[in-house]
């Protein structure tokens, strides 16, 4: 299963298969299943994917081009009340980034994409929801929208259209763990590494509440998060604005 999902400026791909009883990963693309090597190397590719850990050039570059904010930086603009959010990784953010970010480099897609794709229909794709005035669009684009589109294809979920919060990932999750207790917005990049790190938990077991930018969620949460956590997180060249692809596998 291969699925790409558009989200601002950037999209995000992961791509997810359970993990067979002898250890090994498949892949597909539609087709026949695709063999990937050991999923605990993060070097591990589809024929389509090459690429190699961050460098502190990569890094230095990607600094250079999206910026760098400060820990004690302002709260994100709203607009009618709504909150934005898109904000730069602190400097120690770029530097943690550096030996785990993949920077992926893609040969060529094992078949031709479409130009347009409309998920509206689809029951796996999350019913939209509402960051109201908290500055957490990065969390929504990456967690609830994106990743939670892919796992619940994987899952064979049919609710998240219906707004089941038991088949819906929780931005609240990352977006909490990457703010540094503050409403101070954030980046896909970093709360696709926690669900890397330590996976995701649903809106179930972790509701969105505008208001609360601390909690890091129950007990119960956590022990859920690892059933929905990410194999690796990279960039890699978008074919009309390079440097605008986030992509992710699931385990």
């Amino acid at each position: 299963m291969l699925a790409i999902s558009l989200t601002l400026s950037m999209s995000a791909v992961a791509m997810s298969q359970p993990m067979p009883a002898t250890g090994q990963v498949t892949v597909s693309s539609g087709d026949a299943p695709v063999p990937l090597a050991d999923p605990s190397s993060a070097r591990s590719r589809t024929s389509f994917l090459a690429g190699h850990l961050a460098t502190v050039e990569d890094i230095d570059r990607m600094k250079a081009r999206y910026g760098v904010s400060s820990p004690g930086s302002e709260a994100p603009v709203t607009v009618d009340g709504l909150g934005t959010g898109l904000t730069p990784p602190t400097e120690d953010q770029w530097s943690g980034l550096v030996g785990e970010l993949v920077v992926y480099e893609v040969a060529e897609t094992p078949t031709a994409l479409p130009g347009t794709l409309d998920l509206s229909t689809d029951p796996a794709f999350p019913k939209v929801g509402n960051q109201q005035s908290q500055g957490s669009c990065a969390a929504w684009a990456a967690t609830y929208y994106s990743y939670g589109y892919l796992e619940a294809v994987d899952n064979g979920w049919t609710g998240a259209s219906l707004g089941a919060a038991d088949e819906l990932m929780s931005p609240a999750w990352t977006y909490n763990m990457v703010n540094d207790g503050k409403d101070r917005g954030s980046w896909m990049d970093t709360n696709m590494m926690v669900i890397r790190d330590w996976g995701a938990t649903t809106m179930a077991l972790m509701p969105y509440d505008q208001y609360d930018v601390e909690r890091w969620g129950s007990p119960e949460a956590f022990r859920e998060a690892p059933l929905h956590r990410a194999l690796e997180v990279g960039i890699a060249p978008h074919p009309v604005r390079p440097d605008h692809q986030v992509l992710h596998r699931r385990r």
